[in-house]
């Protein structure tokens, strides 16, 4: 068994891997070469003890020659598999003596012309999905012969009945596109309500969109007091520091001084003075440094609270327009919606009306067809009973004649067999005097005989 899918080569020749598997496989019997894009099979080894061949999904058509003569040598072939192969006609001069079933499935066949002499043994051909409804039957097959020629057979109505399903026809016709034109219009209530709904979920989407650009703005917000507030007690935590580097600075500077040699007064005094003045000063001096980058730091704070209070009347104001706008629209929405439902509902009422009246019209013409019925059905029972006792009183008639026949013909046969009676009688009669003449001639007979012995 040897299989290959969708190789994509136009003959089996194009593929010399594969021609080598199948001669070393020459005594295969069962070969598949499934959606390869064959168009023909040139190169194909001799498959002698080929029983099987599935070449569906190919490309083989238009004709069966495309096969040949690569087949010519499979005389064992009992199966073959041509689906999807964009057959047009059955025709050829090849044949396929033991070839049992066939099947040309899924191709533009419009006849089954020429199987017969492709396939003499076929039994069973599979024809579906082609341009024409194809039927294949074998004729040594009488059970199907008789099926297709029943199936085949239709049955002709009357005229009356005709009329009557015309009418029916029409009926139906009507109550049909009726309910067709009602279900359209159902549907395109159904789509309309569909885009109302989704320019709601849009809208509801839109707002959500809104208020989280406003939580976004907020923490933004309350990020840029929090980041203010730590530059303050950084700038505040800086002017402390200089301070108490300031004041050690002149610390190490009055001690140098003194390692230098100078007085320990003049040391007491840039004491006193840095305690009591000097002191003061530089702490006038810090603390007016600490108080100007306190005002610029709170100038700075005060003018991002400005823009963070412009950027917040900014955001809120198109915040509140854009709620508006879309407060507005699903409003406008809220408005179709509920004219919509309106509509829907008063088309729902009135496709109810109409179904019930439908249904009405329906019941009645239901009880007219049942009368109608039951009136044609009376009437036929009425012809059939009328026609049962004109061949009952016909067959009273026929058996009537036929006794009074019977009867001649009885007394004829009496007659007959009265007079050949009196022929049997008078025959027995005859029979009695030719046995006694007889009798006498065997006596005389005797008595001669005996007077010439003597």
């Amino acid at each position: 068994m040897a299989s290959y899918y969708g190789l994509g080569i136009r003959a089996v020749a194009d593929s010399p891997t594969v021609v080598k598997e199948l001669e070393a496989q020459d005594d295969a019997t069962k070969l598949t070469l499934f959606g390869c894009g064959l168009r023909s099979l040139r190169g194909l080894p001799p498959l002698r003890q080929l029983t099987e061949l599935v070449l569906a999904a190919n490309e083989l058509g238009p004709s069966l020659d495309a096969l040949f003569p690569a087949l010519a040598v499979c005389g064992l072939l009992t199966k073959l598999d041509l689906s999807q192969n964009a057959l047009e006609t059955l025709v050829t001069s090849h044949k396929l003596p033991s070839l049992d079933v066939l099947d040309c499935s899924a191709n533009k066949l419009r006849s089954l012309d020429g199987l017969a002499t492709f396939a003499p043994s076929l039994k069973t051909c599979k024809t579906q999905d082609n341009l024409e409804p194809l039927e294949w039957q074998n004729d040594d097959d009488v059970d199907a012969l008789v099926e297709r020629a029943l199936r085949t057979s239709v049955e002709v109505p009357r005229p009356s009945e005709r009329r009557k399903m015309a009418a029916m026809a029409s009926a139906t016709t009507v109550q049909f596109e009726e309910a067709r034109r009602q279900r359209l219009r159902a549907d395109a209530v159904e789509k309309e309500n569909a885009m109302l709904d989704e320019a709601l979920v849009a809208a509801h989407a839109r707002v959500e969109e809104l208020e989280e650009r406003l939580k976004s703005c907020q923490q933004q917000v309350s990020s840029a007091e929090r980041k203010a507030t730590r530059s303050l007690r950084r700038a505040e935590a800086e002017a402390q520091d200089v301070l108490r580097k300031a004041a050690a600075r002149r610390v190490v500077g009055a001690l140098r001084r003194y390692e230098d040699g100078a007085s320990m007064k003049s040391v007491r005094d840039v004491f006193v003075y840095w305690r009591r003045g000097t002191h003061a000063v530089t702490s006038q001096s810090m603390e007016a440094k600490h108080a100007a980058a306190c005002d610029s730091l709170r100038k700075d704070l005060e003018a991002a609270h400005q823009r963070h209070a412009a950027l917040s009347d900014e955001l809120t104001e198109a915040h509140d327009e854009r709620l508006a706008v879309e407060a507005g629209r699903l409003s406008a929405a809220e408005a179709r919606t509920e004219q919509l439902e309106a509509r829907h509902t008063t088309r729902m009422d009135e496709r109810e009306a109409a179904l019930e009246a439908s249904l009405h019209a329906r019941a009645a013409d239901d009880d007219r067809r049942r009368a109608a019925e039951v009136r044609q059905r009376s009437d036929l029972e009425r012809a059939l009973n009328a026609e049962l006792i004109k061949e009952r009183r016909e067959a009273d008639d026929r058996f009537a004649h036929a006794a009074a026949a019977g009867a001649v013909a009885f007394s004829a046969i009496e007659q007959r067999a009265a007079s050949s009676d009196a022929a049997l009688m008078e025959a027995r009669s005859r029979d009695a005097s030719a046995r006694q003449q007889l009798a006498e001639l065997k006596r005389a007979y005797a008595a001669l005989a005996a007077r010439e012995a003597d």
